[in-house]
């Protein structure tokens, strides 16, 4: 239901946004690589939780990532 329904992970979307924004904001060679390693270390800490929950849930919690994107689009 809400947010969840739309994308597995959108609190880290937001904070995608945040960083962009303040990046946009002052813009430099510091924030873009601020935004680059923001992008890095969330998606990779998505993957390892991802891996944590597919021991915990399984069936269930495959079933709900062939059915909602990891962010906002689905690779397929």
């Amino acid at each position: 239901q809400g947010p969840y329904k739309i994308s597995r992970n959108p609190q880290v979307l937001g904070g995608h946004l945040l960083v962009i924004g303040t990046a946009i904001q002052w813009l430099s060679i510091y924030s873009i690589g601020w935004v680059l390693m923001y992008a890095i270390i969330t998606h990779w800490m998505v993957i390892t939780e991802e891996e944590h929950l597919f021991r915990v849930f399984g069936e269930d919690y495959e079933k709900y990532c062939s059915e909602v994107p990891r962010y906002l689009i689905s690779p397929k």
